[in-house]
């Protein structure tokens, strides 16, 4: 039992995340208690496969809270996000040759108390920029990807989103006229914004000798901008911590934080890839280990006060609760549909076309 429980607690990762939850659970526990249970009883249970002979394991079940301030979720969802990204680039490399550009939209700072509303104009501003004729016949599809950080010094949140465009290899050519200035992507970006100011609009090729290079910087560069909670909790102040996770709670609150449009998002559908928003969080690629035969299920529970999982049981086989659950809905939907089948048969049977009326009072009874 020491050895399984080493060989768990030896993932620094989710240790170190169940650490950093701690003090997150403290803050929210002033002003949102039920994130701060939620957060707090995640990861609390592991299942885990593990390989006797090479010792490497595999996660076959966890409590994930799926909660985006959570550390251990938000970084599954953000490696998650990196091998769909990946999948997605490759595909429309693969099979459209596209260009692909990295673009920066961005409005001025904002008090933390506006934050809601500055995050309102910025997505509302990028969906009727992309609805524009102009960008709908020069841009083939797009990834973009919203962040939101804090700037110490002038004590504001910045808002932000990095965007991945797919273009044609003819983009750039003045021959095809679908070439986007930065100043022009600007202009229209504050127009469909609504603002009396300049917004930012920083926009870039990405370039490599190496086409596989190309695509590797492209989505490790997308994939690393999300709004990280440890920043928040790198801070001194206390009362600042607060500040910001109440301002990002609230700011934050039903959005989604990355998606795809266009060409992106048809490949997106078409390799079925798994939505991080909607993820179990286990089916994640680089998970993906082989083992061997010898191999036992340990359920491990996480001791709060020692900070580390310890090993419950051993167990030869292991089926997930939510299998069970999946067949119970499935059993019950056939059921039903049997249930339908089996009642129109009656009525077939008991009542002629022409006798409806005067046999109405029985199919009534029939139905109760």
């Amino acid at each position: 039992m020491e050895v399984l429980e080493k060989i768990i607690n030896a993932n620094e990762e989710i240790v170190y995340s169940k650490k950093m939850a701690k003090e997150l659970v403290e803050l929210f526990s002033q002003f949102n208690e039920k994130k701060s249970e939620k957060i707090d009883n995640c990861a609390s249970t592991l299942v885990f496969k593990i390989d006797l002979d090479s010792q490497k394991r595999k996660l076959a079940s966890a409590n994930f809270c799926r909660d985006r301030f959570c550390p251990e979720c938000s970084k599954r969802k953000s490696r998650l996000m990196y091998h769909n990204l990946k999948k997605v680039l490759e595909k429309s490399y693969e099979d459209n040759n596209q260009s692909f550009i990295h673009l920066v939209l961005a409005l001025r700072n904002c008090e933390k108390e506006n934050l809601k509303k500055s995050l309102d104009d910025l997505l509302q501003g990028f969906h009727r920029l992309f609805r524009r004729k102009k960008f709908k016949t020069s841009i083939n599809g797009w990834y973009r990807n919203l962040e939101v950080t804090y700037n110490e010094e002038e004590d504001t949140l910045h808002p932000h989103l990095h965007i991945i465009l797919a273009v044609d290899n003819d983009y750039f050519k003045r021959k095809s006229g679908k070439y986007l200035t930065q100043d022009y992507i600007k202009k229209e970006f504050k127009t469909a914004c609504k603002i009396d100011y300049e917004p930012t609009a920083y926009i870039k090729k990405v370039y490599s000798k190496d086409k596989k290079d190309i695509l590797h910087n492209l989505v490790a560069e997308a994939s690393k901008y999300v709004t990280k909670v440890s920043d928040v909790l790198e801070l001194k102040n206390q009362n600042l911590k607060l500040e910001l996770l109440k301002s990002l709670t609230k700011g934050l609150h039903g959005r989604r934080m990355s998606s795809f449009g266009g060409l992106l998002k048809d490949i997106f559908k078409f390799l079925k890839l798994e939505d991080e928003e909607n993820s179990d969080l286990l089916n994640i690629e680089d998970e993906d280990i082989e083992l061997g035969s010898n191999c036992v299920f340990g359920v491990f529970n996480y001791d709060k006060v020692e900070e580390k999982y310890r090993l419950v049981k051993i167990l030869e086989n292991y089926v997930p609760a939510w299998k069970y659950a999946e067949e119970r809905r499935r059993l019950k939907k056939q059921k039903e549909i049997e249930d339908t089948k089996n009642f129109i048969k009656a009525i077939k049977k008991n009542f002629k076309k022409r006798d409806y009326k005067k046999n109405a009072e029985s199919i009534f009874d029939l139905i109760i």
